[in-house]
């Protein structure tokens, strides 16, 4: 038999194909996760899904090769892996590790091999997907907290937007004339002009009529513009 991975070097057309089968639910990785997981439950097994499978099961869709099984108690340095029956879900009749474990084994993973920094970067997407706060870290082992804190941190940093609020009254100001109104709207002009060279987007102020959101997610860019996070206007 062919391994799988060899299968998707030799044929590029036949990998395309089969990836996008796996975002389906037909490609050959997620029928040997059904047929494992059969097997695991027939033999009476316990059992828990890991890996990018499991990451796929909470939302975080992406390409892989194989299915990692959580199956034993063996420790990882300072973390012990816990037993599956008592960190997995239920999902479509097969087992997945439950968020937190998921979470507690990328981190600890990615902090004690330096080839595993792809596990941090997990990590990073399913706080960013699932918008999970500082307070998720209580859920996890004291060992992995500190990292998954600092994770948190600078996803934040890096997402958090800044805003300047738009009406009509941003172009026309309060006129008193018409020269007033025209010399108003040619300097809001060259002001959105210049937002939108410094990649400024708009967008609707989540409801509000006629109030629309300029938007950025550069702190040097919103100094320019003297425009504010986005939680003093939510706030």
């Amino acid at each position: 038999m062919i391994p799988y991975e060899l299968l998707l070097d030799a044929d590029p057309d036949w990998a395309m194909s089969e990836e996008s089968r796996h975002f389906e639910d037909g490609g050959a990785a997620q029928a040997a996760l059904r047929k494992i997981a059969l097997r695991l439950d027939a033999l009476g097994i316990p059992y828990a899904i890991a890996g990018g499978m499991a990451l796929f099961a909470h939302g975080l869709r992406r390409f892989t090769e194989d299915v990692d099984l959580l199956v034993t108690e063996e420790g990882l340095r300072q973390i012990a892996f816990p037993t599956p029956e008592a960190v997995s879900f239920h999902s479509n009749g097969i087992s997945f590790l439950s968020l937190p474990t998921l979470i507690e084994l990328k981190l600890a993973s990615g902090m004690t091999n330096p080839q595993r920094v792809k596990d941090l970067a997990d990590v990073q997407e399913l706080i960013k997907l699932l918008a999970l706060p500082t307070a998720f870290s209580a859920q996890l082992t004291p060992y992995v907290r500190p990292k998954f804190e600092e994770l948190e941190s600078a996803t934040q940093r890096a997402t958090k937007r800044f805003l300047r609020v738009w009406t009509a009254e941003f172009l026309t100001g309060e006129p008193k004339s018409m020269d007033a109104i025209v010399t108003h709207i040619c300097e809001a002009t060259a002001t959105l002009q210049a937002m939108r060279n410094d990649g400024v987007t708009l967008e609707p102020a989540g409801g509000a009529a006629n109030v629309y959101y300029l938007v950025t997610t550069d702190p040097a860019v919103a100094s320019k513009y003297d425009m504010h996070e986005d939680s003093e206007f939510l706030d």
